[in-house]
């Protein structure tokens, strides 16, 4: 109060390092099939040519989760495994991906193609944990000469 001396209070903090450190779970979601469509393939010798289907753009980690045991603060983020990935932003856990270059070997055969991203969670202490999850583009391949034109009586 200002008309009188006291003796202050005294406050004693003790601060150290804890002893353990649990790393981050992660769970990056299931992995996704989409349908490609259809490319044309051209006869080359005794072999076949087929273009790539169109590019698919998806979103990942809309069911990925990550924690972390001990309530640290956790830094994330995505990273391609496989070519023709382009992931729209590589921090933010749920986030547009763009899976180009799907390509079936030859006419009448459907192509399964695979596309990796691995999802990273670091906590403060620097513990990091990572998962692979895999998604997969159906690209089917035709002969030009296949299809047959309805427009002509």
């Amino acid at each position: 109060d200002g008309s009188g001396w006291y003796v202050p209070d005294q406050m004693t903090i003790t601060a150290s390092e804890r002893s353990y450190n649990t790393p981050p779970a992660v769970n990056p979601g299931l992995g996704q099939t989409i349908e490609g469509g259809t490319t044309p393939c051209t006869e080359s010798a005794y072999s076949y040519f087929c273009d790539y289907c169109e590019p698919q753009t998806i979103t990942i980690g809309t069911d990925a989760v990550i924690s972390d045991p001990d309530g640290d603060t956790l830094t994330f983020s995505w990273r391609s495994l496989s070519d023709g990935i382009a992931i729209h932003s590589e921090t933010n856990l749920e986030t547009a991906v763009v899976l180009s270059g799907a390509q079936p070997s030859e006419p009448d055969v459907c192509e399964s193609n695979e596309y990796s991203l691995e999802l990273t969670a670091k906590d403060c202490t620097g513990a990091e944990t990572s998962q692979v999850v895999t998604h997969v583009v159906r690209c089917c391949g035709y002969l030009p000469s296949d299809v047959v034109d309805t427009a002509t009586p």
